[in-house]
């Protein structure tokens, strides 16, 4: 007799670092629901993204490669057709497949919809979004959250009616810049609590700019708002995953469904005096949340260290579904759900990130003059669990001991001499391995709707 086929959801909170959420060591309360469910999950203490922004990271976690592999990343951000990816994998295996995302870079355009059967995007579920200023009004004062309601309330109109097997991944951006949370989490969480007339005119500042720059902008830039007003919009999303699983339970699906939880990125809040997302290898990007629920299986907790690009594969395990070719034997490369939680799992890790490409520069340098767009060059990262490795295209090269120095403020290649040639290797065999696909000529109206996409999160 076969085996019933499970169904699964996957729920990305965009720009969720790691160590603001409470099953992580944070002491606020920004995330009681993920908090619970991870009572029953098993949870990834050490699962780092290879990549610092979401069209990337997005394309690896569904393609299982890195992203100088599936070529998804600066300058054309786009995923090329024919793509093997986890929709079309599960798709061909008979599953329905569906995409809800509220970042407007994951969907058709960016070519991470491939192999989806229904995608929704944020415009098409979210009708407000075609209203300019109801959308700025509801933002600016505090009244509408960044699309989380809006989401659950298209997934509960046509959950009840999916057919089983599903797999279905949901993107919600509350923890993205621009951090707008609704007035009643931002009460919650601000120090000191903000007036009305207070929260408003931060609100107006905020909105001129852009999440790197926001640290120049004196009191609406302040990394203690940052972090406040973050934390404010993580437990808006937190909520409402909340509400998705209760959904579950409401249709009889929780029983017979895997529900991955992660994030794409982290977000820095002010350290190395930066803030949001890209530009850089620092930790605060890279660690992620990600925990699982399988049913039948107990929670845990995982210590050893894994990547979003080998979900993938370990996925198929879960699902007793068989792994593409293109996945096995792949470098370093660890099935998660197969580690016990005191497995060290992967010997190395990797992480990259690519410049813009000059013409964004001199756009960018245009809006902001006072912004050195230039200080964050193409980089590379090689982690073995406690030393990191950072090479950037000038030459440069830190290494930095996380044991002691978890701020990554010190360089400690002359007192670790051997660390660093040791992950001067790994580095160098990934390099080797890992080629970089060969570069695709994408049309003008490819390129002109990415950028628009671009645009709209801030990055251009």
């Amino acid at each position: 007799m076969t085996r019933e086929r499970r169904n699964v959801v996957v729920v990305t909170f965009d720009a969720a670092r790691a160590d603001r959420f409470g099953c992580y060591g944070y002491g606020r309360p920004t995330t009681p629901h993920v908090d619970a469910f991870a009572r029953d999950a098993l949870l990834f203490e050490r699962m780092i993204t290879p990549s610092p922004w979401t069209v990337p990271s997005h394309a690896s976690f569904f393609t299982g490669l890195y992203p100088r592999e599936h070529g998804a990343d600066y300058p054309v951000p786009i995923l090329a057709p024919g793509a093997t990816t986890m929709a079309a994998h599960l798709g061909a295996s008979g599953y329905s497949t569906v995409l809800v995302s509220n970042n407007p870079l994951v969907g058709r355009t960016s070519g991470l919809a491939q192999g989806v059967g229904r995608v929704l995007s944020r415009r098409e579920f979210n009708p407000r979004l075609r209203r300019r200023w109801q959308r700025w009004a509801g933002n600016t004062l505090g009244l509408l959250d960044s699309g989380a309601a809006a989401t659950n309330r298209a997934v509960g109109e046509f959950l009840p009616r999916l057919s089983e097997p599903f797999f279905l991944f949901i993107n919600y951006m509350e923890c993205h810049w621009k951090y707008l949370p609704p007035r009643r989490f931002e009460r919650r969480f601000a120090r000191p609590r903000y007036s009305f007339l207070r929260s408003l005119r931060r609100r107006l500042a905020f909105r001129g700019h852009f999440s790197w720059e926001a640290l120049l902008l004196g009191e609406a830039g302040d990394p203690e708002a940052l972090s406040d007003l973050y934390d404010a919009e993580l437990a808006c999303v937190d909520e409402a995953f909340g509400q998705l699983l209760e959904m579950l339970r409401r249709t009889g699906a929780a029983e017979r469904t895997v529900v991955v939880v992660l994030a794409d990125h982290g977000e820095m809040l002010g350290e190395h005096e930066m803030s949001g997302h890209g530009m850089a290898l620092w930790q605060p990007l890279l660690h992620v949340p990600f925990l699982v629920r399988i049913p039948g299986r107990g929670a845990a907790r995982v210590r050893g260290m894994v990547q979003l690009n080998d979900v993938f594969a370990g996925l198929g395990g879960v699902l007793g579904l068989p792994v593409p070719e293109a996945l096995q034997d792949r470098l370093h490369g660890r099935d998660p759900f197969t580690l016990s939680p005191s497995d060290g799992g992967r010997e190395f890790v990797f992480a990259e990130w690519q410049q813009w490409p000059e013409e964004r520069i001199r756009q960018r340098r245009r809006r902001s003059p006072l912004v050195d767009f230039e200080q964050w060059p193409t980089a590379e990262a090689a982690l073995d669990g406690r030393f990191k490795l950072i090479a950037t295209g000038r030459g440069e090269e830190q290494l930095f001991d996380l044991a002691s120095d978890p701020a990554e403020s010190v360089d400690v290649r002359a007192r670790a001499p051997e660390q660093y040639r040791r992950l001067r290797r790994a580095l160098e065999e990934w390099r080797e391995t890992c080629r970089p696909r060969t570069t695709r000529v994408f049309t003008p109206e490819e390129e002109r709707a990415i950028a628009d996409r671009l645009t709209q999160l801030g990055y251009m």
